[in-house]
């Protein structure tokens, strides 16, 4: 496979990850004030996916060096999706606190694997530009999902 189609590859991946991350932040927000969650609950999901963050970040690189990009990146795909999923099978505060760290640690480590893929398929001469076309493309993604709750709504499994 060429540099370029990894590279553009690597940015819808990243696409659809943002997009994802920017419905469910506010998703879950909104969704648990409509479930009439108390405001320190809301305070702590939002905690949770900060706490989860840190964990993926430091832990994450380990398991790529035992596994690689590819099996790692698929580890954190398979379980942030099921980890979103679980969201709408759990309709409690506490449980969306725990939810919402393993999505934090998923996130980290695939926005952590699809950097350093970056990192490693960029030369010099281009690596800056491919930089800030990805993050031009992550702010894109995460602001056009959060603009599509205003099309899914938050009820229901759509959104989700």
């Amino acid at each position: 496979m060429s540099s370029a189609l990894k590279i553009y590859a690597l940015f819808i991946g990243s696409a659809l990850l943002m997009f994802g991350g920017g419905l469910q932040g506010l998703l879950l927000s909104v969704r648990g004030a409509e479930e009439g969650f108390p405001l320190y609950a809301l305070g702590l999901i939002g905690t949770g996916w900060s706490v989860g963050f840190v964990a993926g970040s430091i832990t994450v690189p380990m398991l790529v060096k035992r596994v690689g990009h590819i099996r790692a990146f698929s580890i954190m795909a398979a379980i942030g999706t099921v980890t979103i999923l679980c969201n709408l099978l759990l309709i409690n505060d506490v449980s969306w606190i725990i939810l919402r760290a393993f999505s934090g640690f998923c996130f980290a480590g695939a926005a952590m694997i699809v950097e350093s893929w970056l990192n490693e398929v960029a030369d010099n001469r281009s690596r800056g530009t491919i930089f800030s076309v990805y993050t031009t493309i992550n702010m894109a993604a995460s602001t056009v999902g959060q603009l599509a709750m205003a099309v899914t709504g938050t009820f229901g499994h759509i959104p989700f």
